[in-house]
């Protein structure tokens, strides 16, 4: 049987940005088994389509390219991109 945490998420400021496909910057506390987790700089932005997508920080690789900054699980990206979305104002979850 597997073990399950309760988690909080909370989202603690939402910029929004005007111009291109990224509609917002959001900083989120993430609070596992009692440790505070300030994940900066996640972005919502505009999907084909018309839907919002909310990624994880990126950075640049040694080649340039763009790359995650960290890789959460789908059980804890699910609840950060949903309070996001909540935040920015919309109810539909895309990730």
């Amino acid at each position: 049987m597997s073990e399950t945490t309760p988690v909080h998420v909370e989202v603690l400021a939402l910029q929004t940005v005007v111009g291109g496909t990224t509609l917002a910057h959001a900083d989120v506390l993430l609070v596992v088994e009692g440790v505070e987790i300030v994940i900066h700089n996640v972005k919502v932005s505009r999907l084909r389509g018309g839907r919002l997508g909310v990624e994880l920080p990126t950075t640049r690789d040694p080649a340039g390219r763009w790359a995650p900054s960290m890789t959460l699980p789908e059980e804890l990206h699910r609840p950060i991109a949903s309070a996001v979305l909540a935040h920015y104002g919309c109810g539909k979850l895309v990730i």
